[in-house]
């Protein structure tokens, strides 16, 4: 994928930096994703690495406070896994997490969240398409990310079922395929929806990315969490 910084800045709707303080920028009206552009540590990448190799597969949904939300992945993610003989904990993975969550609720003076855990192995969302909801919190702790396109690079006649159920290398959505553009693992996104107030029809396009093979032949699994304001 071909970096921002070539696209066309007349058309920039995208703020990314190092500091989580970018996550702000969504608030301003031309914005419609605000990237945290970050590196996950050593042991959380190795955490969830193991996480990702273990037979253990998620599919959840939960809606709770942060601090109910805190507690209930006390018990849904495992203490402690073993890969390559070695021992991973979830102590800063969950740490990580919940700092995250806090952090959304903060920003948008949420009480309650709706949280999504999932384990991929193919794409969940495979055309690119807008979310009917102000904004959600989109994070890939292990696989691939989140490939995203900026509108200028679009045809939004062909979004959603006027796409007539082809995919989007057919469709006609993609103006230019070297604009598209993906989160990498570890980066946190505040992706604008269409029920944004005043952000209809300027939705961020995005999709869920083709899960790759490794050396051997087997899918590499994708760790996604979302979250929405509830």
């Amino acid at each position: 994928m071909n970096p921002l910084k070539q696209l066309n800045d007349s058309h920039a709707h995208w703020a990314m930096d190092a500091v989580p303080d970018v996550l702000s920028q969504i608030y301003k009206d031309d914005i419609t994703i605000a990237i945290w552009q970050r590196s996950l540590s050593e042991n959380i990448d190795v955490y969830v690495q193991a996480l990702l190799q273990s037979p253990q597969k998620f599919a959840l949904k939960l809606v709770a406070t942060p601090s109910k939300l805190a507690q209930e992945l006390q018990h849904i993610f495992p203490e402690s896994i073993m890969i390559n003989n070695n021992t991973a904990t979830n102590h800063e993975f969950l740490q990580n997490l919940n700092e995250l969550l806090e952090m959304f609720s903060c920003l948008f003076e949420a009480e309650t969240l709706g949280l999504r855990i999932n384990t991929l192995e193919r794409s969940m969302c495979p055309r690119f398409h807008v979310d009917h909801v102000p904004v959600r919190l989109v994070t890939t702790y292990g696989g691939v990310g989140t490939q995203w396109l900026p509108a200028a690079y679009a045809d939004c006649s062909k979004l959603g079922p006027h796409a007539r159920g082809v995919m989007d290398e057919q469709s006609g959505i993609i103006c230019n395929a070297e604009a598209i553009q993906q989160l990498r693992a570890g980066d946190v996104a505040l992706l604008k929806g269409e029920n944004w107030e005043g952000n209809e029809g300027r939705g961020l396009i995005h999709r869920s990315p083709s899960c790759h093979l490794d050396e051997a032949g087997h899918v590499q699994r994708r760790l996604l969490i979302t979250c929405d304001l509830v």
